[in-house]
């Protein structure tokens, strides 16, 4: 069942949130990882706190983003028993380990690369694989590299 927006008439101008909030809240999603481009940490800051206010107004068992490493968000997210994780920047081994993990046990988990092209998230993404048994995706403005 797709959930809707509580507040349709709100206009939606935060770049990649609409797919954001479609991937969050799709429960058929097994090991899912979603990785949100944007050009600068505030901005991936930005994108998750709207994600989390809309998230968190249709219901869902939301834990993040907070100032914590990605790993202590996911442990967090662990004891509260979220169901999704909004871990904020990814940028070391540990964080895409933590994400592996909460993805693992069932937890919807998004994340941010911040690169001012699409090329270096991609590239950034691959670095701290493997990925091959999760469904990630990477979610960006730019068009895809060829």
């Amino acid at each position: 069942m797709q959930q809707f927006d509580p507040f349709p008439t709100v206009k939606m101008s935060v770049p990649n949130l609409k797919e954001l909030l479609a991937r969050m809240r799709d429960t058929s999603l097994r090991n899912a990882i979603t990785i949100v481009h944007a050009d600068s940490p505030e901005q991936g800051e930005w994108i998750l706190a709207n994600a989390a206010a809309r998230l968190t107004r249709s219901g869902a068992r939301l834990f993040g983003p907070e100032a914590m490493p990605p790993a202590a968000i996911v442990e967090q997210a662990l004891r509260i028993g979220a169901k999704t994780v909004l871990v904020g920047e990814v940028r070391r081994a540990e964080d895409a380990q933590a994400l592996r993990a909460a993805a693992a046990l069932g937890i919807n988990v998004a994340g941010t690369i911040s690169k001012p092209q699409r090329r270096q998230a991609v590239q950034l993404l691959d670095l701290l694989g493997p990925w091959g048994n999760y469904d990630i995706r990477l979610i960006s403005r730019q068009p895809p590299i060829r």
